[in-house]
């Protein structure tokens, strides 16, 4: 019995061990969304609609990309799926018109559900260990009662995130 749990530990302490080896080697870095590639995509898709855009920076929030065309104005900016950030929209957002946020290319008028939350923070933690993967932005959105904005136009952009250290 005593040469079964000795035989446990060690096993118990290799794989600790090798998993610790592991986790030491990766080098782990704060990542933030790459904001200038995300508004950057967005900013084409308007174009190609006829849309004029102009970047409104906000002292520590994501900056509002403001696009014209005819009688529609639309505003719009980068979310992420936490509950708590309808109230901080809606307030921000609400002289241009109703908050919506769009998501996978459709209208919700409440944050996305689950699904949003973990691919939000799976990508996050991939991002954190070096792993690069993209996922569908969540974008909080509010237009004059003219625009005839089509959310689907932006179903196909993804968000990138870049380390939030200054490279030399």
């Amino acid at each position: 019995m005593m040469l079964r749990i000795a035989a446990f530990s060690i096993v118990l302490a290799l794989l600790v061990g090798a998993t610790l080896s592991i986790k030491l080697g990766v080098a782990v870095t704060n990542q933030v969304v790459d904001e200038a590639r995300l508004y950057a995509d967005i900013t084409q898709v308007l174009h190609r609609q006829g849309y004029q855009t102009r970047l409104q920076t906000m002292l520590h929030f994501s900056p509002l990309l403001i696009a014209e065309a005819g009688g529609c104005r639309l505003v719009m900016r980068r979310s992420w799926a936490v509950a708590g950030m309808m109230q901080n929209h809606a307030n921000r957002l609400a002289p241009y018109g109703s908050l919506r946020i769009i998501y996978a290319g459709a209208f919700h008028t409440k944050m996305p559900g689950l699904r949003a939350q973990i691919g939000d923070y799976a990508q996050r933690s991939l991002a954190q260990i070096g792993l690069s993967v993209s996922a569908r932005p969540i974008l909080a959105y509010a237009a004059n009662p003219q625009c005839q904005f089509d959310p689907v136009t932006l179903a196909g952009l993804r968000q990138y995130y870049h380390s939030a250290l200054p490279t030399p």
